[in-house]
């Protein structure tokens, strides 16, 4: 099973490196509907966004290009079924943070390997993470915090919307980079995990801005930093953790877009300019700036690189505090 894996994946990377291949059927792609698989289910952040840019895709290739939803199994389920379908461009899958470099790290029987049994296509989107107190905590910055937290010989309370989340991987590197003693409360979402910091059963945690802006503008959490490479225009005076001492720290959400292995190149290059059309369209520009998510569009080898990087960042605090094959 692994070599095969290995096998397939190694397929892949021939498929999109060597820049030559099937140009003709390039060419003749799409000629029928394409399938847009999302992992998560019908309602989610993710499933907006893949609808939005689905409907943007349908105009520009004037095909149907339908979002179908495969949720369970933490993603197990929908991208084993992007990963099974013919490498012919007409299955897609939507690409995330859990699926493809943190949760083949925590579990134990994963069917893929989703570094190698994929064919990358594009990043589509980065999501900067928030990094929120309790709206009484008595710090404004993120030098401020860790000053708290070391005069709290007991250490502190966070909150994470589960074992393995990014927000708990992100608390946990935050904490070695900072040297302080952290407790962990997991929950079951992001909000019910926001809904504590705000209460005050908890001090602060990571999560995606886009959940956290309505409870940051209420006043009920602050938000001191956000977790991606810039600043967001809508909270423009607060810094990034970068810039607030943890150089080098960053914490993105992302979504992307991935295909069975063995995809032909000049089909990957086309789906991937199509995608960077789409995410220039009014309404999915429109609709990213709502919720202060950026869109990319990067090449299939960029995509690659980036989660590359990922995986190996998430890997080394996964087994720092023994996470690795854990469930």
């Amino acid at each position: 099973m692994k070599t095969s894996r290995i096998g397939m994946g190694a397929l892949a990377l021939m498929a999109w490196l060597a820049g030559g291949p099937c140009m003709a059927q390039a060419g003749e792609w799409p000629n029928r509907q394409v399938r847009f698989i999302v992992a998560q289910a019908p309602g989610s952040s993710a499933d907006g966004s893949a609808r939005q840019i689905a409907a943007a895709l349908a105009a520009i290739w004037k095909q149907p290009v339908v979002v179908e939803n495969k949720a369970g199994a933490n993603g197990i389920i929908g991208m084993s079924a992007v990963q099974q379908a013919p490498p012919d461009g007409y299955t897609i899958g939507y690409a995330a943070p859990g699926n493809m470099t943190v949760n083949q790290f925590i579990y134990k029987e994963i069917p893929f390997d989703p570094l190698k049994d994929f064919t990358p296509v594009t990043q589509m989107t980065s999501i900067p993470f928030a990094l929120v107190v309790n709206g009484k905590l008595p710090v404004k910055t993120v030098p401020e915090l860790i000053a708290y937290i070391k005069n709290k010989p007991q250490g502190v309370n966070y909150s994470s919307a589960g074992v393995g989340n990014v927000g708990h991987l992100a608390a946990e590197l935050f904490a070695s980079r900072a040297g302080v003693k952290l407790y962990h409360i997991p929950n079951k979402g992001d909000s019910p995990a926001l809904l504590d910091v705000a209460s005050g059963t908890t001090d602060f945690m990571f999560m995606p801005l886009p959940g956290a802006m309505a409870t940051i503008r209420s006043g009920n959490v602050r938000l001191i930093a956000v977790g991606g490479r810039q600043r967001i225009d809508a909270f423009s005076d607060v810094p990034t953790l970068d810039e607030s001492g943890l150089k080098g720290m960053y914490v993105e959400g992302w979504s992307g877009v991935v295909a069975p292995p063995g995809l032909p190149a000049g089909i990957v290059r086309k789906i991937q300019a199509d995608f960077s059309k789409a995410l220039a369209e009014k309404s999915v520009v429109d609709y990213l700036r709502t919720s202060s998510t950026l869109a990319v569009g990067s090449t299939a080898e960029q995509f690659k690189s980036f989660m590359d990087d990922e995986a190996a960042k998430w890997s080394g605090v996964i087994d720092s505090i023994g996470l690795r094959n854990s469930h």
